[in-house]
């Protein structure tokens, strides 16, 4: 595979067909952040109910956040817990916080997350900042109501993020006991969801996505590539260390009261 004849694509400009650029932003700011205004479009658009209530937990996160691994990783060590997840739009978490819902919110770095993501929706990089943006933009102001989980630490420990679960919301979810085998066998349900067949588009680890992530990291370090992009991998980024810290908040919190 040339992964060369696609890089000029992912750097080239947003093209939307239909709406302006600049009025698809304004709606995604008036709108994803407000569920009673958003239902329409989740309906019409996604074939998803906003409304929904049967289910214990929600699991969300911008997509290519690990939002697969974390789903299949919960539905192994805690069956019957019933999972909402892979929605990938804000509005979803803020009508499940506003009726009690448990709600997790998966964190990636903004490079990786969106690199990643414009590969997998075969899409230029500058709207994946946009939709990364908009994403935790419209969460910010909830993010101590939910359970902040990085990439890193599900990646790492799928204990550890239960642990973080279950004192985040008071809950009592079952902590398996670390197994070398476990990666496999989440890897395994992945793939149930029928994704592997482009190994670009793969929630699997892939030789030929990790090349063509590689080289535009690479165009992005340099700096005529990174000026187009740069205030927006600012804000990215800013967005990024705010709900770090509420995890890192969170995690101090936990073991606080571990001691009391």
């Amino acid at each position: 595979m040339d992964i060369g004849l696609s890089v000029d694509f992912y750097l080239s400009p947003r093209k939307w067909r239909g709406v302006s650029v600049w009025t698809r932003i304004v709606l995604r700011k008036m709108i994803w952040s407000r569920p009673l205004l958003f239902w329409p479009i989740s309906l019409i658009f996604h074939k998803k109910w906003l409304f929904r209530k049967d289910y214990d937990i929600m699991v969300d996160g911008f997509s290519r956040s690990g939002n697969s691994y974390a789903v299949c990783a919960l539905r192994l060590t805690q069956p019957g817990l019933k999972i909402r997840g892979h929605l990938h739009l804000p509005a979803y978490p803020i009508y499940a916080l506003k009726n009690g819902k448990p709600v997790c919110i998966l964190l990636r770095k903004p490079i990786d997350a969106v690199v990643s993501w414009a590969i997998y929706a075969a899409k230029p990089l500058e709207d994946g900042l946009d939709a990364y943006i908009g994403y935790y933009s419209a969460l910010v102001a909830y993010r101590s109501q939910l359970a902040v989980i990085p990439f890193e630490e599900l990646t790492k420990s799928i204990q550890s993020v239960i642990k973080h679960i279950n004192s985040r919301f008071d809950l009592n979810l079952v902590v398996p006991e670390p197994d070398s085998s476990f990666e496999s066998l989440v890897l395994a349900e992945v793939a149930k969801f029928g994704w592997d067949k482009n190994p670009l588009t793969s929630s699997r680890p892939s030789a030929d996505r990790a090349q063509l992530i590689s080289k535009l990291l690479q165009l992005l370090n340099q700096q005529d590539k990174v000026r187009v992009f740069s205030e927006k991998i600012k804000e990215a980024d800013r967005l990024y260390v705010l709900f770090k810290s509420e995890f890192e908040a969170q995690m101090k919190r936990a073991d606080t009261n571990s001691t009391l």
